[in-house]
Parts: C-alpha cells; structure tokens; sequence
C-alpha cells in the first residue's frame, strides 16, 4: 500500500466524523422548527395556536384575549411589571377536544374523561390526503381502514385513530377550510369519517379517540352528525382542527398526549395535543426529500474532502 493511500485513510478518520456531524447538524436544524427532542423522543406540537385567526365552528364566537393590565403597577416602595388578561371563547374552538356529551346523552363531560385516556396513548395514523384532495366531502371508508391494517397491522388497543386529510393546510384561511365564509351549514364542504367506518371501529377495534386535521369528525354535508353520534355512545372522544404538523407522524410508532381543560359539565374544550416519536420510528415520519437529503450531503461532503486530500 502506497504512502499517499495510508496518509488519506489517516486522515478520512478524523475528518469523517466531522462530516457526519455536519450531515447531523443540517437534518436537526430542518427538524427542529416545529418539533423538539426530549431524552431521544422527537415531540411534535399538533395544536393550533390561540389568537385573533384562529378558526371556530362557524356559529360561535370568535376567540378573543381581553388584556386588563399591562404596565408597572406600584407594590410597596417599588414598580412591578404586572400583565393580567381575559379570555373569551366557545368551548369548540380551535384545536380542541369533543367531549362524549357533546352528542349522547348521559356520557362523559370533559372533566368526566379519565387522564389515562389521554396520556401516552398509541397513534394509528390513517391517511386520506390524496382521496380528500380529489373530493372535498370525503369521508374515511371501512375499505381504507383495511388497507391501512394490512400494511400496519391492526389498531392497537388503546390507541387514538388521528385522520390526516390534508386540510390543515388552509388554516386559518375560513372560506378554504370550511368551504364557506357564512354561517349556513348546508354550504359547509370538508372531509370527515364515513358513519359506516365508525360503527366498524367501534364494533371491531378498542380505542380512546379519534382526531382529525379539518373542522369535525363528520363531513362537511353531514346532517345528522351519525360518527360523533356513533363515537360519543361508547365514550370515545374526538380531536378536531389538529394542526398541520401532522404531517410529521409515522402510520405506526408515536404515542399522543393531551391535556383538555378539566371544565365540569363541558362538552368541549381547547387543548394542547403533543405526538412523541421513538428514534426507531422518527425516520418513517420524515418525508422523502428529507430521507435523501443527509445521504447527498455525506456523499458530496465525502467527495469534496476527497479531491481535497487528493490535491
């Protein structure tokens, strides 16, 4: 073996590592701008913020944060800087949770719902993005529920259907998102979950809940309301206007978290939805373009360092 060879192979082994920090570095900067690492877990925020746009059932109030005080405020000797506020807001706004009262008589309120129903809880992420995007009054079929066991296995137990149809994507945009400025509810057009998925869910499978990225667990020409209905009967709650981050979850391999208000007697309430990902599972979340960019950059980075020694 020649001197030159040796002298490259002694060097790549320092400066290979290098290389594979920086490949690293670049894949955490294009995670990290909506997600967060917590010892080995990537955590995913699923919620819409709260704020002057955020989006509501299209007959309720608007969100409205009333700021009382807001500027020093003299205690004692000395100034203190003091905010205080006040919020209004329908219990169904934004990012939140439908309680099973919401629509069955007799069942539980949102503070009625036991913690263990929302805390770590196994995702099954089904996806309709490309069905809802050719119709927008799609609803989730038996028939994709199949297909998506068949590649995944079967719903866990325990676990919390979220439905990703890709309408997050229109928030805070009202007309796109609920297919009407108005409060008439017969112009309302997005997509939802077919009453004949639900009845089958509940009669084949064991969950917690069910979350959706668009306005209600039913379509947007529902009249009757038959998922919540079906849904509601055996105390499984529903998410709905999760936010687009979404589309970061693996079908398989994150657990969900959440922690509504614990409102007595509500049939809803805002909440902060968190998805954590395994490192086994955070590869299968990441889309393609992003599952070919690290090894470009380790091939081009090698390349050049490389030419480098070689010159």
């Amino acid at each position: 073996m020649s001197v030159s060879i040796i002298i490259i192979i002694m060097l790549m082994k320092v400066i290979w590592p290098v290389v594979m920090l920086l490949a690293s570095l670049v894949v955490i900067v294009q995670s990290t701008e909506t997600t967060t690492v917590i010892n080995g877990q990537t955590v995913v925020d699923l919620t819409h913020p709260l704020n002057s746009q955020t989006l509501h059932w299209i007959d309720a109030r608007d969100f409205e944060l009333k700021i009382t005080v807001n500027g020093t405020v003299r205690r004692g000797e000395s100034n203190i800087w003091v905010q205080a506020d006040e919020i209004y807001m329908a219990t169904h706004t934004g990012t939140h949770l439908d309680a099973p009262c919401h629509f069955a008589r007799g069942k539980w309120s949102v503070a009625d719902i036991p913690i263990v129903n929302f805390v770590h809880r196994p995702v099954a992420l089904i996806d309709i993005v490309d069905q809802s995007m050719a119709t927008r009054d799609y609803e989730l079929s038996v028939r994709d529920i199949h297909d998506w066991e068949k590649q995944n296995g079967p719903i866990v137990d325990g676990s919390v259907i979220l439905v990703r149809t890709g309408w997050a994507r229109f928030w805070p945009k009202k007309l796109e998102y609920f297919g009407t400025e108005t409060k008439d509810e017969a112009l309302l057009h997005f997509p939802g979950v077919h009453p004949e998925a639900a009845q089958w869910i509940v009669d084949n499978r064991q969950i917690m809940g069910i979350g959706i990225d668009s306005p209600s667990i039913d379509h947007g020409q529902s009249k009757q309301y038959r998922s919540h209905q079906i849904f509601a009967q055996k105390n499984i709650y529903h998410l709905e206007n999760i936010a687009q981050n979404i589309h970061k979850l693996p079908a398989v391999g994150a657990h969900l978290t959440l922690l509504p208000l614990k409102i007595d007697g509500a049939s809803g309430t805002s909440v902060r939805i968190i998805a954590e990902i395994g490192v086994d599972n955070t590869m299968a979340s990441i889309s393609n373009s992003q599952q070919c960019f690290a090894p470009n950059l380790l091939l081009l980075l090698s390349f050049v360092t490389l030419r480098y020694i070689i010159s």
